[in-house]
């Protein structure tokens, strides 16, 4: 941290350095223009370790202008235009083969949060995973992190280090080492701050890191952590707008009662929803049972669950239906943190 990108996170076969840069919401969205000084700074990261197994971000807090060809770069990326290239080229006077070896390991991710919710963002996803312990206890662990973060950041810096140790870590000296790991936050430094909070595999905070995706509804912190695969989330998303098109589409049908009757449907999905949940929720994984046998038992039976035809009577919009009562902390997928 602070050594030699703002942070660097190592995997089991890779690294992953990161620029930070921020801009006040009044000067408008990001272009290239304004990020070159981030890409250049990634740029010179690049030029020591091109041989090292790593790759390159650029995080921008707040958007880029829907136009622009930064754009290229946000994940997933797609051919490069030549427009891009030429302006990176001119920017970083580098070579033709520099560039497209360089843009080709670098990403940029915007919509990074706003300086001012960072910590109540880090607050929200403990208390996602730990909603077994006092908020207070969360507060006081996360702020025992930051300081470790701050620390580690104060630490002596070693730009001169930082490729030997990654590239070539068995020729470097114990004392020089130790130096370098002192910079770190390790795994075991996390579970001795974090203590309680962690419990299992942690997946809404792998899945967050690893593809840098938004902070999740509580529909999809619900199906990440019983163990729901990209594309179940996905159609559940899409089965949730769909339940969400009809409930508007029977609310404004001018019925005589049409909450009674929406309540009557959402009881008995929270009845029958539970009770396949209550089978499966000891399972490692309990939304791979759940999903399959909810979708079975609407299909069996649809009449019954949705009598009044508020759904239609149709399997897949009750389960989006179900979905849709899962964001609203109604119905649980057999997880604890759910």
């Amino acid at each position: 941290m602070e050594h030699f990108e703002d942070l660097t996170i190592e995997y089991e076969d890779y690294w992953y350095f990161i620029q930070v840069k921020t801009r006040n919401p009044d000067l408008g969205p990001w272009r290239l223009t304004h990020a070159i000084d981030g890409l250049r700074s990634v740029f010179r990261t690049f030029e020591v370790l091109k041989d090292a197994p790593a790759t390159y971000g650029l995080h921008l807090e707040g958007a880029i202008a829907s136009n622009d060809p930064l754009n290229e770069l946000v994940p997933p990326k797609s051919e490069l235009s030549s427009s891009l290239r030429s302006r990176i080229l001119s920017k970083l006077n580098i070579s033709e083969s520099e560039c497209d070896n360089f843009l080709s390991k670098t990403t940029v991710q915007p919509n990074q949060p706003n300086r001012d919710e960072v910590i109540a963002r880090n607050l929200r996803l403990l208390g996602h995973l730990a909603s077994h312990i006092p908020f207070s206890e969360i507060e006081a662990k996360h702020e025992k992190l930051v300081s470790e973060v701050l620390a580690a950041m104060a630490r002596e810096r070693l730009s001169n280090l930082i490729p030997l140790y990654i590239k070539t870590p068995d020729s470097m000296k114990d004392d020089l080492r130790s130096r370098v790991e002192s910079k770190r936050i390790t795994r075991e430094t996390l579970k001795e701050i974090l203590g309680s909070i962690i419990k299992g595999p942690l997946p809404i905070l792998h899945r967050l890191v690893e593809t840098q995706l938004p902070q999740p509804s509580e529909l999809e912190v619900k199906l990440i952590t019983a163990g729901a695969r990209d594309y179940v989330i996905k159609n559940a998303k899409d089965l949730r707008a769909m339940a969400t098109i009809r409930k508007a589409e029977f609310l404004g049908a001018r019925l005589i009662d049409p909450e009674a009757e929406l309540e009557n449907v959402h009881v008995r999905l929270e009845v029958l929803s539970n009770a396949i949940t209550q089978k499966h929720e000891n399972s490692n994984e309990p939304i791979v049972h759940i999903w399959a046998e909810l979708l079975s038992e609407l299909t069996k039976s649809a009449y019954t669950v949705d009598p009044n035809d508020v759904y239609k009577q149709d399997p897949y919009t009750l389960l989006g239906a179900i979905c849709d009562l899962a964001d609203e902390c109604i119905i649980n997928w057999g997880a604890a943190i759910a």
